[in-house]
């Protein structure tokens, strides 16, 4: 990934800006995957009651939602 310097002056090459957004939207996806396996992992082996969650649902309200220093 391009890590831009907010007091560089000269305009970056398109080839490398556009390399590294389709490097970046890369990652994310495999991130959204690797997540998402994750999650199916918590509910489907019920890894959310180890943790005193009631359901799934509790444990993604209290875990995954914005406020509870989450991900969401």
């Amino acid at each position: 990934m391009l890590t831009l310097d907010r007091e560089q002056t000269t305009a970056l090459d398109y080839s490398v800006v556009n390399t590294s957004i389709q490097e970046t939207f890369t990652a994310i996806d495999r991130f959204e995957w690797q997540a998402s396996d994750e999650l199916r992992l918590m509910r489907d082996n019920h890894y959310y009651q180890d943790g005193g969650h009631k359901s799934f649902e509790d444990y993604c309200e209290s875990e995954l939602t914005k406020g509870s220093n989450a991900i969401l």
